[in-house]
C-alpha cells in the first residue's frame, strides 16, 4: 500500500550547512481540518446545531448496541425496547451533551455557542419530562 501525500503540505528537509534537499519528506502536521474551524464559531445557531447533534448521535450509538446485543442474544428488539426504555436513552444522550457544552463555555469562552447547546439541551429535558409524565 502506498501512501500519497498532496505536495502542497509537504516539505524538504534540507541539511544544516546546505541548502540543497535531504530527500526526506516532513508532512506539515499543524495545519488543522476544515471541520474544526468549522465548529469553531461563537454563534447561537451553531450552538444549536451541535446541541441537535450531539444527542442524536448517541441516543443512535445507544439504540443501535441495545438493539444489536438484543439480537444477539435472539430476541426481537422492538419487542422488548418500548416507549419507558426510549425515555431512559433520551436521558443517557444528554450527558454527552453537558460534556461538549462545558468545553465551549470554559475551555474555548465560546458564551453564545455554549447558550445555543443549553438551550436545546432544555428543550430535549422538556421532551423527556413530556414522555415521562404526559404520555401514560
Amino acid at each position: 500500500m502506498s501512501e500519497e501525500f498532496d505536495p502542497k503540505y509537504t516539505t524538504e528537509a534540507t541539511s544544516e550547512n546546505t541548502s540543497q534537499p535531504t530527500g526526506e519528506t516532513i508532512i506539515n502536521n499543524d495545519r488543522r481540518g476544515g471541520l474544526v474551524n468549522w465548529l469553531r464559531k461563537d454563534s447561537i445557531g451553531m450552538g444549536i446545531l451541535i446541541g441537535f447533534i450531539v444527542p442524536a448521535a448517541t441516543f443512535g450509538v445507544i439504540y443501535g448496541v441495545v438493539a444489536l446485543v438484543l439480537s444477539l442474544t435472539g430476541k426481537q428488539p422492538t419487542e422488548i425496547i418500548g416507549i419507558d426504555m426510549v425515555q431512559k436513552f433520551i436521558l443517557l444522550s444528554l450527558i454527552p451533551s453537558v460534556f461538549t457544552m462545558r468545553h465551549y463555555l470554559l475551555k474555548l469562552k465560546y458564551d453564545r455557542t455554549g447558550r445555543g447547546i443549553l438551550l436545546v439541551t432544555f428543550l430535549v429535558a422538556i421532551l423527556f419530562a413530556i414522555l415521562e409524565f404526559g404520555v401514560k
